[in-house]
């Protein structure tokens, strides 16, 4: 194995080819290698243009479909906790809540929704004029060495009867 082509000896085995030399180009992916590629992970985009963006290197493909479905887990993730604060935030603000009444529906949400939040804290405040939940943590990550937070805060008015 060497970076450098091989030496002259070596003629005769190439010509025969019982050795092979993998270059450069050989390691990049052809347009029909993308096309698996993508169609593995289920993407709909076009094999040429992936190949443009990556130059055909299979790591950065790999890399960069691993980038696109991290995005996704931390949307997903903010979703769950944006809809986790509203159902707390209802049981806080209402005549007779309270913070810890939102802070448990909000977490029995979180536990059933598996949503991917870890590490996650639950945080609900009430006032006379008003009430907020606000939920937070780390997203899953899939790619080693990156972490993304999700920190969500919902706020509404107190409800209160009026004489």
């Amino acid at each position: 194995i060497s970076r450098d082509p091989p030496p002259p000896e070596y003629a005769r085995m190439l010509a025969g080819q019982q050795l092979a030399v993998i270059d450069e180009r050989s390691l990049r992916f052809t347009e029909d290698d993308t096309q698996h590629l993508l169609s593995l992970h289920d993407r709909a985009w076009q094999p040429a243009d992936l190949r443009r963006i990556t130059d055909g290197w299979a790591a950065a493909m790999v890399l960069l479909l691993l980038m696109v479905v991290q995005v996704g887990v931390w949307d997903h993730t903010s979703a769950v906790a944006q809809t986790a604060a509203r159902h707390g935030l209802d049981h806080v603000r209402t005549i007779n809540g309270s913070p810890d009444e939102g802070i448990d529906v909000a977490s029995e949400f979180l536990d059933q929704s598996g949503g991917g939040l870890e590490n996650r804290n639950v945080d609900a405040t009430r006032t006379a004029a008003g009430s907020s939940v606000t939920v937070s943590g780390r997203v899953v990550s899939i790619l080693p060495g990156v972490s993304f937070t999700v920190s969500v805060t919902v706020d509404a008015p107190t409800e209160r009867i009026e004489p």
